[in-house]
């Protein structure tokens, strides 16, 4: 059985880290937009509390939002 995504966003930061690096500087809607703040918007919209530890590894994936994410970032890329 597969698990096709539903869509595409970038979900971490350059080293693949989802962290307080912020997304886009000049996020006209969010300045202060980073990673985590993203991923708990992700998990409101999932009806998940928000997350509240340490930053941590991306997985290259996400089932958030009621979407399978697939991370855009270029941590991800392959060879």
């Amino acid at each position: 059985m597969t698990d096709p995504y539903t869509m595409e966003a970038r979900l971490c930061d350059d080293a693949g880290m989802v962290s307080d690096v912020p997304v886009e500087p000049d996020n006209p809607f969010d300045s202060e937009l980073t990673y985590l703040k993203q991923l708990n918007n992700l998990r409101g919209h999932t009806g998940l509390p928000p997350y509240d530890g340490e930053p941590f590894r991306c997985t290259g994936s996400a089932h958030l939002a009621r979407e399978h994410i697939r991370c855009t970032s270029l941590a991800h890329a392959r060879a």
